[in-house]
C-alpha cells in the first residue's frame, strides 16, 4: 500500500507519482509535499514510491522478492536481504534488454531466462553473457513496515489544471496529464489539510456524467498521449491527487 500521509488509507498497492493539489479558488495553484512522498521533480523527473511490506507478503521476510510495474520502461525488482536492507535494480537485462527474473533465494540470484545473465541481489553482474550491472534505485527501510524507492525518469506530470465551469460552489475541474504506458489512474480527493483522501468518480468530457473510478492507459500509437479528466469539487477548496496503481509484474 502506498500512504501519503501516515493516516491515510490509500488503497492497495496504490503508488502517488504526482500531486495535483491547491483550492479552486487559486485554480491549483500550487503543490503540496507530505512528509513521507516526494512529488515527481518537475525538472530531474525523480519521484519517491512508497510502500507496505504487508501489501506484498514476499517482502516480509529476508529472501522475498517481487517484480514491479511502475510506468517506467521497464518493471523494478524490489528484494529483501537479511537485516531488513532493501534493493530495487531495474528488471532490464543489460544484454539485450530481456525482462530478468525476481530474485531467487535458492540460487541468491536474479536470474534473466532469455541468454542466462545472473545477478546478485543488489543489481551486481554475477555471470554473462551481460557485460555491466543492472540498472539501481535507492530504497530505504523505516525499519517497521514502510519501503521508499527514489525512481529517476518518471515524466509523470499535470500539464494543466483549471476550473472547466462552476455553479455556486461546485466546480468542475479540468486535469490534463501524460500517462505512462500500460498504467492505471485513480483521482483521490482531500477537502483539506486534516481529511483523509478519498477516491473520487471522474469523467472524461466536460459534461458528461462523472462515473469512472479508473482509467486505463493503452494507447501504443501515440508515445506521449495527453488524458483529460474531470472531476467536481463541491467545496470552495479541495486537494486533488492523481495516483497511479502499482501492479507485480
Amino acid at each position: 500500500m502506498i500512504d501519503v500521509c501516515p493516516d491515510n488509507p490509500i488503497p492497495r498497492r496504490t503508488a502517488v507519482r504526482q500531486l495535483m493539489l491547491g483550492t479552486a479558488a487559486s485554480v491549483f495553484g500550487g503543490i503540496f509535499r507530505p512528509a513521507v512522498l516526494s512529488a515527481a521533480d518537475p525538472v530531474e523527473s525523480i519521484g519517491t514510491l512508497n510502500l507496505k511490506t504487508g501489501d506484498f507478503p514476499a517482502l516480509l521476510n529476508a529472501g522475498g522478492s517481487v517484480r514491479l510495474n511502475v510506468g517506467l520502461d521497464a518493471p523494478i525488482v524490489l528484494s529483501r536481504a537479511a537485516g531488513g536492507v532493501f534493493y530495487a535494480v531495474s528488471a532490464r537485462c543489460t544484454h539485450q534488454g530481456c525482462i530478468v527474473n525476481a530474485y531467487d533465494a535458492g540460487s541468491d540470484l536474479i536470474r534473466c531466462g532469455c541468454h542466462g545473465s545472473t545477478y546478485q541481489i543488489d543489481g551486481t553482474l554475477a555471470g554473462g553473457p551481460a557485460k555491466r550491472s543492472l540498472d539501481t534505485y535507492a530504497a530505504s527501510f523505516d525499519g517497521v513496515d514502510a519501503i521508499s524507492v527514489r525512481l529517476p525518469g518518471l515524466t509523470f506530470a499535470a500539464r494543466e489544471i483549471a476550473v472547466e465551469s462552476a455553479a455556486g460552489e461546485t466546480r468542475r475541474l479540468r486535469l490534463v496529464f501524460n500517462p505512462q504506458p500500460f498504467t492505471t489512474y485513480q483521482v483521490w480527493l482531500r477537502e483539506d489539510l486534516n481529511a483523509t483522501a478519498r477516491l473520487v468518480p471522474f469523467g472524461l468530457s466536460a459534461t458528461g456524467v462523472l462515473s469512472q473510478t479508473g482509467y486505463v492507459n493503452r494507447n501504443l500509437a501515440d508515445l506521449t498521449p495527453v488524458v483529460t479528466l474531470y472531476v467536481e469539487l463541491t467545496r470552495s477548496k479541495g486537494f486533488f491527487q492523481i495516483v497511479q496503481v502499482v501492479t507485480k509484474y
